[in-house]
């Protein structure tokens, strides 16, 4: 089992609130938590760093529920078909 220091070693923490404080000192803060929050969250990378955008593909004859055939649906327009062709 790890000890505290350990923790506090392994993920930097002292250099990190050093870093928060002397921002929020700098920067006279009229709202020191409040900017000491931001100045982390600031630190953090998002979450979602690309968002790529995926095409349903053509939908050919589908069959209905009561077993009749309807006719094709064709989900995209001419821009999305030959951006997806150029790749």
């Amino acid at each position: 089992m790890s000890t505290i220091q350990e923790y506090i070693d392994k993920h930097n923490l002292a250099k990190e609130v050093e870093e928060v404080v002397n921002a929020c000192s700098k920067a006279r803060a009229e709202e020191p938590a409040a900017f000491m929050a931001a100045f982390l969250k600031g630190k953090t990378p998002a979450a979602i760093t690309k968002v790529r955008t995926v095409h349903a593909p053509t939908i050919g004859h589908v069959v209905g529920a009561a077993g009749m055939q309807q006719r094709s649906v064709q989900p995209y327009s001419r821009s999305c078909r030959a951006a997806r062709e150029d790749k």
